[in-house]
């Protein structure tokens, strides 16, 4: 990129953004100018949505491209941008180009689009990203624009410099901007990790502080002259990256004008030339040596032509000597060129006396023989010992195979004369070589590419003759470990079962009884270093030659582990539905209870808790007190019940772990002789939970610890975060809070270990066995994941939660009588006891209460109330109301007929959505059953009712 170029646009921008005389349609038609003459995009239109729906600005568009704007595709794509702003590629069939639509958003609202039509650039995602910015710096406009505030000169100052730092950090050379001082203003992330400071070390200093001593006259000279002339300045320059090695860099500076015109400062860019000064080095040094390779070549080729002149001298005095030779005698020259052939080679290749001479012996060769005669030559031209080599020589159609054995014949002078080659057909012998390897070649071709594992042996010495790469795995033996190895000799797994029982592999297949017997699908286990069993069948089968000899022995191994594997999942799963089919039947019962008992103890709870209001005496309060909680232990037993229900679906919200974990322990173990040891990670991620429920699986997980030790003894609660990769556990991948549990107790006998989380059963004589059936229903409701591992030294119980993306809401306390509401409320309750009590205790804190028993007659005073302009400010709505209108129906109905409702749910018991997901069925909050004073209260605090 021209980043002095994309700097003046962005200044520009900067400039018509703080212009307070300029509508939304003059500053988008300034914008696309700049950015089309600025050439950063090709074209550019602007659609906006406030302060109404046009096109707002359009800037070298053709008159397709404009007509391809108007129609209901492009309108298809600009209403799914609008539903979910990001950044989208429309498609034009029949345009050259397609434009990129950005979104022109704030935090607070979606004002329109950039319908950009960017270059065909390698920097495209650099553009992609200049232009995310510019939307936002249109969103601010139109947002002030909009909005009218009075903005200072300083605040304008702020938002550009805000605006120019995240744009140049997305530059990836580094720039900075330096005041007339020369001292560094502005500087990106490139350039810290250019200089490898940070910029908080870097602003206000100068170059004396920042770059190396020798460097640093040169780079504040160019500040200087840029600053004095006004001109830009560009130069190498070379930096010391301080461990003795060097870069070379180009660097670009120039002069940065204010408003007023006057040189305020530089601005410059770095780019790294290192690699392009090494390359230009490389090719002067490799041109010098070309140079030297030519010289060379020119006094050689001097020698060959008075080499070619002494071998002519020479030629006659053998011609007669090896005419009739039976072998092919051959001369060449030191370059392959053919200078003598004798007549039983030229019948055989069918060379005339015309052609041989302007022939290279090189040309009769087949493919890659070629290559290995020219690396001959230049073996023979150095030394004087004879060399033999095999080449295949054209004949007609077809090719025949000749061995030859070449020789360097020299003069006395020891220079090199000529190469004599004497040759004879091998054909034949070639041609059954050939097919004895083909055959071996596809013999062990088809043992490579066979899935299963292979063992081929030798009989009788039992040598190894092949094992394949699926052998190799299955027993993890290395390539290495069995050439010219006998099968006794090699290193098998030690944890080898065969047909069910441990054996010496290397022993078995060993044994002479082996050879002679037929073994068919035989399973066979071993287990890997990394713990992981692999399973097979043996099959096992004597080869014989033609007279019935024994000569070798093939063994198979089909791996089965896949099939193995599908098996125990198979069991798993079907104990994991036999536990959940019991889970359901047990909820039917247990969700018809919940829900009539919560009714129930919602109205003794509410007269309680405005009987302790009133007031009364000591002797009753404590009385009062002792009824409430027993009543709070009377809802814990209907929470249990719940989790086995429909309603027992979480209510999650963010909350610390470690919080319930250390006082659901501490509360668990009162009274208990253990001790318990907490190592709590400080950085804990927070989970996405239902505080109560998950509270109850840590009491129970504790209560279970402390009861596996009646003498005492020692429990370790350990948190941490914890990321699952893959398929390792029956969750999704992703981030966890990890929970572990440790008891030094008795442990968990292995008969058992399978039924543990069934409901009702349990091994003590008081147990009712919904502690850990309830903790694993929990936990698996919250799409996490409870497991154990025991021996007789303890158990350690894993609890995995998901990790939650918000942060922490904040906490409330205890509210006393002193709080005090107003407003208008209607309450919807099916019970009539209910409705009284609760009618009460909102009276008390100061609220104007009318009741209705379902929600038709609730929607019928509303429409009235509506009519009369006295709209009632919350609403609490029952969940259930068996054969009426129950909440949720009742506040889609609210809904529509006041869209600003505020409703806050109430139940003892609810269905797997609703009181979960509560926003999404429009309630602002949930007030459980059975609730007091203080849970109203903290219901209306955390839905900042005032």
């Amino acid at each position: 990129m021209n980043y002095k170029s994309e700097y003046t646009i962005l200044k520009q921008i900067m400039r018509l953004f703080s212009r307070s005389d300029c509508s939304p349609s003059e500053f988008f038609t300034h914008f696309c100018d700049i950015c089309v003459s600025g050439g950063i995009c090709r074209a550019m239109a602007v659609h906006a949505t406030q302060p109404e729906e046009n096109i707002l600005a359009v800037n070298n568009l053709t008159d397709e491209e404009i007509l391809s704007l108007k129609s209901n595709e492009f309108r298809k794509s600009l209403n799914l941008m609008y539903s979910s702003p990001h950044i989208t590629e429309f498609d034009c069939p029949g345009l050259p180009s397609s434009p990129t639509l950005f979104p022109v958003n704030s935090d607070y609202m979606l004002y329109g689009t950039l319908i950009v039509f960017l270059p065909d650039s390698e920097k495209r995602d650099i553009f992609v990203d200049l232009f995310t910015h510019l939307a936002a710096v249109g969103a601010s406009f139109v947002e002030r624009f909009l909005l009218k505030p009075s903005f200072s000169a300083s605040g304008m100052d702020l938002m550009e410099r805000d605006e120019l730092t995240r744009i140049i950090d997305s530059i990836p050379e580094p720039v900075f901007y330096k005041d007339s001082n020369n001292r560094y203003r502005i500087c990106n992330r490139a350039f810290e990790d250019f200089t490898d400071t940070k910029s908080s070390d870097i602003i206000g200093k100068t170059g004396y502080d920042i770059l190396p001593g020798q460097q640093t006259e040169r780079h504040t000279g160019t500040d200087s002259q840029v600053i004095r002339t006004g001109r830009s300045q560009k130069y190498e320059s070379d930096y010391d990256n301080g461990d003795g090695s060097i870069r070379h860099m180009l660097v670009s500076k120039n002069p940065l004008f204010n408003r007023e015109g006057e040189i305020v400062g530089s601005v410059g860019v770095i780019n790294d030339i290192t690699t392009l000064k090494r390359v230009e080095q490389q090719y002067e040094e490799k041109n010098a040596s070309l140079m030297k390779i030519n010289a060379a070549l020119l006094a050689t080729q001097k020698e060959i032509l008075e080499v070619n002149r002494r071998l002519t001298e020479s030629e006659e005095k053998y011609r007669l000597l090896i005419e009739n030779q039976r072998e092919f005698v051959i001369k060449l020259d030191i370059t392959g060129q053919i200078i003598y052939t004798s007549n039983s080679f030229d019948k055989f290749v069918s060379l005339t006396f015309d052609d041989k001479n302007s022939y290279y012996f090189q040309d009769l060769l087949m493919g890659g023989d070629r290559v290995k005669f020219e690396t001959l030559l230049r073996d023979v031209s150095i030394n004087d010992n004879e060399t033999e080599i095999e080449v295949r020589i054209k004949v007609g159609t077809t090719f025949m195979w000749i061995s030859w054995s070449f020789k360097s014949v020299q003069s006395t002078a020891r220079d090199l004369d000529f190469i004599v080659g004497v040759g004879r057909d091998v054909t034949m012998r070639k041609k059954a070589e050939v097919e004895l390897e083909n055959y071996r070649s596809l013999l062990e071709a088809a043992f490579a590419q066979s899935p299963n594992p292979l063992m081929l042996i030798k009989y009788p010495d039992k040598t190894i003759m092949i094992i394949n790469e699926a052998a190799q795995r299955f027993f993890e033996l290395a390539q290495d470990s069995y050439e010219d190895k006998s099968i006794e000799e090699i290193d098998f797994p030690d944890e080898v079962f065969f047909a069910g029982n441990k054996v010496n592999i290397s022993s078995m297949l060993g044994a002479e009884k082996i050879y002679y017997d037929s073994y068919s699908s035989v399973e066979i286990r071993t287990r890997h270093s990394s713990g992981r069993e692999l399973w097979g069948l043996l099959y096992a089968t004597p080869i014989y030659n033609r007279i019935g000899e024994l000569i070798s022995y093939l063994m198979i191994f089909p791996e089965i582990t896949d099939l193995k594997e599908a098996e125990k999942r198979i069991d798993d799963q079907s104990r994991e539905m036999q536990k959940m089919q019991k889970l359901e039947s047990i909820g039917v019962l247990a969700g018809g209870i919940a829900h009539d008992f919560n009714n129930i103890l919602g109205a003794v709870m509410g007269n309680i808790s405005l009987a302790r209001f009133y007031g009364g005496d000591d002797k009753i309060s404590t009385l009062l007190s002792k009824a409430e909680n027993a009543i709070s232990r009377a809802k814990e037993l209907t929470n249990q019940l719940l989790t086995f229900s429909k309603g027992g679906s979480p209510v999650r919200k963010t909350a610390s772990l470690n919080e319930i974990v250390r006082d659901s322990a501490l509360f668990s173990i009162h009274g208990s002789k253990a001790v318990i040891e907490f190592v709590l990670d400080n950085n804990l991620k927070p989970g996405l939970i239902d505080t109560a429920q998950v509270s109850q699986v840590i009491q129970n997980l504790v209560m279970n610890a402390s009861q596996s030790m009646p003498a005492g003894g020692a429990i370790t609660i350990k948190t941490e975060n914890y990321v699952v990769v893959g398929n390792e556990l029956p969750v999704d991948p992703g981030d966890y809070v990890k929970v572990t549990i440790s008891d030094t107790g008795c442990g968990v006998d292995p008969e058992i270990a399978d039924r543990i989380f069934d409901p009702f059963f349990s091994t003590k004589e008081d147990g009712n066995g919904l502690g850990l059936a309830t903790s694993y229903n929990i936990i698996k409701r919250h799409n996490g994941y409870i497991n154990f591992d025991s021996s007789p030294g303890g158990t350690d119980f894993y609890v995995y939660l998901p990790v939650s993306s918000e942060g922490i809401a904040p906490a409330f306390s205890v509210f006393d009588g002193r709080d005090n509401f107003h407003g208008r409320v209607l309450l919807m309750d099916d019970d009539s006891e209910i409705r009284d009590v609760g009618r009460n205790l909102l009276k008390i804190i100061g609220f104007d209460v009318q009741t209705v028993d379902d929600g038709a007659e609730l929607l019928r005073i509303v429409t009235q109330a509506r009519g009369q302009d006295e709209l009632f400010d919350l609403y609490i709505m029952d969940l259930t109301v068996p054969g009426g209108m129950g909440g949720k129906e009742t506040t889609e109905e609210l809904l529509k007929i006041v869209p600003d409702a505020r409703v806050i749910v109430s139940s003892g018991y609810a269905n797997n959505e609703v009181l979960s997901e509560y926003r999404r069925y429009g309630f602002c909050g949930v007030l459980e059953k059975p609730y007091t004073i203080t849970d109203v209260k903290n219901v209306l605090k955390e839905i900042n009712y005032a």
